[in-house]
């Protein structure tokens, strides 16, 4: 998801590249929807009780489906403010950073629970 944001928010789709854009959005798509199916299998890694799985599920389910009730605005303003192409490479550099988070905080989980 992380190379796919980058691509598009850097600019290096241009408007005659059909494959490269449609590989790039099917990339980003999988991986969104990827991540939401995962976050049920990290309860295993983290060794939650399963008497307390419906409790960790709630406080995922929170936390991991926050940014839909405030993505849609920012994106919104972001395509407002800056119509275009630069308002969609802002949108996609948004994304971007968001991955990169991610990223490092799956990185931090891994090393946490390996080391246990």
């Amino acid at each position: 998801m992380l190379i796919g944001a980058v691509i598009f928010s850097l600019g290096f789709i241009k408007s005659n590249m059909n494959f490269i854009f449609y590989l790039s959005l099917i990339v980003l798509a999988v991986g969104t929807y990827s991540i939401r199916a995962l976050y049920f299998a990290v309860l295993k890694e983290a060794k939650v009780p399963f008497a307390l799985t419906g409790t960790a599920v709630g406080l995922i389910s929170v936390v991991g489906y926050s940014p839909d009730i405030f993505v849609g605005p920012i994106i919104g303003y972001l395509l407002d403010e800056n119509p275009g192409i630069v308002g969609h490479q802002y949108v996609y550099f948004m994304l971007a950073v968001f991955s990169l988070i991610g990223l490092m905080a799956s990185i931090r989980f891994s090393l946490k629970t390996n080391r246990a």
